[in-house]
């Protein structure tokens, strides 16, 4: 029968799964992860990249239409969003809305 190149994948996927079973491997996060929980074997996918936990790059952090990049904790987070409120453009956005605009 006929397959698709995603029915290929998939069973490459599940034949690999079977793999990192049964050789010690802790798993695989083909759907991306943003904390691997422990050290150890995992398996990693053509184009995935890998980033020291000293050297990563930080994430994104949202509150509401306020958006910071490259965050690396909470306590970062909390700093940037309290600079931001005490910025000119946090005021001018302040008065815009009170403006109704």
């Amino acid at each position: 029968s006929y397959k698709t190149s995603y029915d290929i994948q998939v069973e490459q996927l599940d034949v690999l799964r079977i793999i990192a079973a049964n050789t010690g491997l802790y798993g695989s996060y083909d759907t991306g992860t943003d904390y691997v929980p422990r050290t150890g074997p995992y398996l990693l996918h053509q184009g995935e990249r890998v980033t020291p936990a000293g050297q990563a790059g930080g994430v994104t952090v949202s509150f509401g239409n306020i958006v910071f990049n490259g965050v690396r904790d909470g306590s970062e987070a909390v700093s940037t969003f309290k600079g931001f409120l005490k910025s000119p453009v946090f005021r001018k956005a302040v008065q815009e809305a009170a403006a109704g605009r």
